[in-house]
């Protein structure tokens, strides 16, 4: 997928240090139509605190950078998977708060990586939602959600009579990652998302 150079500041947006030990970063993702530029605002808050986020659960893919997303008058470049996932998971009339490893941990410091891998258990487990998102799929993907959707509907997983049916899902570069079941077991709620699909 090519994605339209916009024209945007060329200065790169470098990550303050965060101030607490508890403190971890949330994206506020500005609303847009799927084609305009990636905009939003990171914000310093503390896992001590009730607050309102998703957090993402993806497959980073290439570390290419290919697109970007504008703070003000600052640019993080970001790779492909992560700009597929956030252009898609992106309300058109609201702001969404997210939690995107990616972005909202600083990839330069070693230190600040670190030391945010052993917060992960609460990043995940305080967020309101988990969204896993597979991709954008296709046709196969389309047919494997509502084949998923038909089972919880009926609330009964013995209908799951042709598991092939799922092989399209299960394809996806998500189930590869060794993360996964952190990020999935220790959520509230989660929500899987595959192009226009989506199912708790």
């Amino acid at each position: 997928m090519e994605f339209l150079r916009h024209s945007l500041p060329s200065q790169q947006y470098r990550h303050r240090p965060l101030q607490g030990s508890q403190s971890i970063r949330v994206l506020e993702l500005y609303p847009g139509e799927p084609d305009d530029i990636l905009q939003g605002r990171l914000l310093e808050v503390s896992l001590d605190h009730s607050l309102r986020y998703e957090a993402l659960s993806y497959a980073w893919g290439s570390s290419e950078q290919v697109d970007e997303i504008n703070f003000d008058s600052q640019t993080l470049g970001i790779t492909q998977s992560c700009s597929i996932a956030l252009r898609n998971l992106r309300e058109p009339k609201k702001y969404r708060l997210l939690w995107i490893d990616s972005i909202c941990i600083d990839q330069e410091s070693a230190f600040e990586r670190n030391h945010q891998v052993r917060l992960m258990g609460r990043v995940y487990w305080n967020a309101n939602r988990v969204i896993v998102w597979l991709g954008l799929g296709n046709q196969q993907t389309h047919r494997a959600m509502k084949y998923l959707k038909n089972i919880a509907q009926q609330r009964d997983s013995s209908l799951i009579s042709r598991p092939e049916k799922l092989n399209a899902l299960f394809k996806q570069t998500w189930f590869d990652r060794a993360w996964t079941v952190q990020e999935i077991a220790l959520s509230r709620t989660g929500l899987v998302v595959c192009g226009h699909d989506s199912i708790s």
